[in-house]
């Protein structure tokens, strides 16, 4: 899994990525569960050498999985 909040330029159509911009509000990988990325992708800053942060947590979170739909 591959949890992220990300959103991506309005010209996107037109321009495509990365020069539309991107901004990973918040994402984390797999292999890093206790880690949280915050990135900027755009003119100057393509995929190799995006600006960013991230925080790793002393101790990572779990999650209880639970996709069910309830009514």
């Amino acid at each position: 899994m591959w949890p992220a909040f990300w959103m991506l330029g309005d010209d996107i159509p037109t321009a495509k990525w990365p020069a539309c911009g991107e901004i990973d509000i918040m994402e984390t990988f797999g292999s890093e569960p206790g880690t949280v990325h915050g990135t900027i992708h755009g003119p100057g800053y393509p995929a190799p050498n995006p600006f960013g942060r991230s925080v790793r947590f002393s101790r990572a979170a779990t999650l209880p999985i639970d996709f069910t739909c309830r009514r």
